[in-house]
């Protein structure tokens, strides 16, 4: 719901593995009977759906991530090594929030990168993990 009640343009949602990507990209899925903003009731008309695109490197069509309302992607997809990673091509302005979810990962180098390059776009951190495994915060 973060996207329709804060962001003023294209929202990043940064997933840390696939799973949590595939479940994403599912439960937003313009296509799925069962898409989140419908089955909940946020949007009523179909019509209305934002335009969601997975973004998968070399594969993802630059035209459709332009036209996106969100973006969702797998870290490690974002990483500045690859020429094709978002920071790569777009300027920091391109994303008007970023979502990161299991957030506790969010201080790793990758991450920090991405929200660095993004740093006009508002930062919401989600995570039910209050620690990280090596106990930074």
């Amino acid at each position: 719901m973060l996207p329709f009640n804060i962001s003023n343009g294209r929202v990043l949602i940064i997933a840390p593995q696939l799973t949590i990507l595939d479940t994403l990209e599912e439960g937003l899925d313009s296509g799925n009977s069962r898409n989140f903003w419908i089955d909940t009731g946020i949007i009523s008309n179909p019509k209305n759906l934002p335009v969601v695109v997975k973004y998968d490197g070399k594969s993802t069509i630059k035209e459709h991530l332009e036209q996106a309302n969100i973006v969702i992607a797998n870290i490690q997809k974002l990483q500045s090594r690859n020429d094709r990673a978002l920071l790569n091509q777009y300027e920091p302005d391109f994303f008007d929030m970023t979502i990161i979810d299991e957030a506790h990962h969010s201080e790793a180098k990758t991450w920090l990168e991405n929200l660095n390059h993004f740093s006009n776009a508002k930062v919401i951190k989600l995570t039910a993990t209050a620690y990280r495994t090596d106990k930074n915060l």
